[in-house]
């Protein structure tokens, strides 16, 4: 009798069987690839039939636009040659600042103005005013600025009133700028506010500034802007800002740069850059679908909880801080928050940069205009975010409380009229 062992030495028959259960397991592998690969032809068909491209490359579907997008460079071409390059544009190339105002210029639709420093002013403000008892310089972007609203509404304009109301003989200066960083605002300050020798800076801190600090190129982060322009961004190296893009790129190189992205070194310090490049994976658009879905894509949800945000953020303001110190003057920072983040406030939520904030609580003077409001009227608001004349009244009349006990602190109590005889800390009307 052959034992089994011996069988299966001798005869070939286990042998043919094991090689016909392997050829079945290949077969069914190769079915379920085959399968596979025709259902995701199947899905990749009905997403193409579903989206559409539009007149700029950008492939559309259900109100999303699918990576990578592409900029509008036939309009940012035009807006960089009509709204920034004209010899009366309100708004100029800088090479120090990426962008800024005209001197003595007035909008298009009659609503802005600047005086001779290249400073928000009122109509007929004409040469730079003569020096007061008190000067302070505001520095910000479009919330600092006063977008949207005539220049008597700004809280800026509001707050020289409110001051002088309560005694003390004030002169403000809106060194604001639409579109800016706080980046941008420092480089502003060392470029041009220094010189006005204020007794007080007022830093308008509006959270989403913390974004455009890490932004180099303008319509790469928002490409609908009217600021078709790059900035110079910081990078932290140890704990030293190090400036990048500086001087700025001109308006015809900043073109240039748009069109040929991938080969521009500058996309390096441009995490928004992410959206635009063209991986070779994203020729599927079932697969550009499904990263939409699975990735955030817009750069405030990518990048609002990196902890370097914050960290340069805070570097930026304790660099003004300083520069303001050793020219003799002191800081007040103003929190100026956007619909969402009031209504955070408002609901009791905390806010995405609510640890930044309580930081600056704790190392600067702060002004809060949100403290004590219980709801978030329709009014407080325009069109385009802004603050309204209601809320910027709100602003004004907190501020000026903050910006008379530092100065009446800076003065040992004693100050012209009777500014530093009331009482500390009451909110003006």
């Amino acid at each position: 009798m052959i034992s089994p062992r011996a069988r299966s030495a001798t005869d070939p028959d286990g042998a043919l069987a094991g090689r016909g259960r392997a050829g079945r397991v290949a077969s069914r592998i190769a079915m379920g690839i085959v399968l596979a690969a025709a259902s995701f032809a199947a899905a990749e068909l009905v997403v193409r039939m579903l989206g559409s491209v539009d007149p700029n490359g950008e492939f559309r579907i259900a109100g999303r636009v699918l990576r990578p997008r592409r900029l509008p460079l036939t309009d940012i071409e035009r807006r960089i040659t009509q709204d920034v390059s004209l010899p009366d544009s309100f708004v100029v190339y800088d090479p120090d600042l990426g962008w800024s105002l005209r001197p003595d210029a007035t909008s298009a639709d009659g609503l802005f103005h600047t005086s001779a420093l290249g400073i928000r002013a009122a109509a007929d403000a004409g040469s730079t005013p003569p020096p007061t008892s008190v000067r302070i310089a505001l520095l910000g972007d479009s919330f600092c600025f006063g977008d949207e609203v005539a220049f008597a509404d700004t809280w800026g304009r509001m707050l020289e009133t409110r001051l002088r109301e309560r005694g003390l003989a004030a002169e403000v200066l809106n060194f604001g700028v639409n579109g800016y960083g706080m980046d941008q605002a420092l480089l502003r300050w060392r470029k041009s506010g220094r010189e006005t020798r204020p007794a007080i800076v007022v830093l308008g801190f509006q959270p989403e500034n913390l974004l455009r600090n890490v932004n180099v190129f303008r319509p790469i982060y928002f490409p609908e802007t009217g600021v078709p322009l790059s900035k110079p961004r910081f990078v932290l190296e140890g704990d030293q800002l190090v400036p990048v893009n500086l001087p700025a790129l001109s308006p015809a190189e900043v073109g240039r740069a748009l069109a040929d992205l991938a080969h521009q070194p500058l996309v390096a310090y441009e995490p928004a850059y992410r959206f635009y490049a063209d991986h070779w994976w994203l020729r599927s658009r079932l697969v550009a679908l499904v990263e939409e879905l699975v990735d955030p894509p817009e750069i405030e949800a990518q990048f609002r909880h990196d902890p370097q945000i914050a960290r340069l953020g805070a570097r930026i303001v304790a660099d003004l801080a300083a520069d303001v110190r050793a020219h003799g003057a002191g800081l007040v920072i103003v929190h100026l928050p956007r619909r969402a983040d009031l209504e955070d406030i408002v609901a009791g939520r905390e806010l995405w940069y609510g640890g930044l904030l309580r930081s600056f609580d704790h190392d600067y003077r702060v002004a809060h205009p949100e403290a004590g409001l219980t709801s978030v009227p329709e009014t407080f608001f325009l069109p385009r975010g802004h603050y309204s004349r209601e809320l910027n009244a709100v602003v004004a009349g907190r501020l000026a409380s903050t910006v008379l006990d530092l100065w009446c602190a800076s003065q040992g109590g004693s100050a012209p009229g009777a500014a530093c005889s009331a009482e500390p800390g009451r909110d003006a009307r």
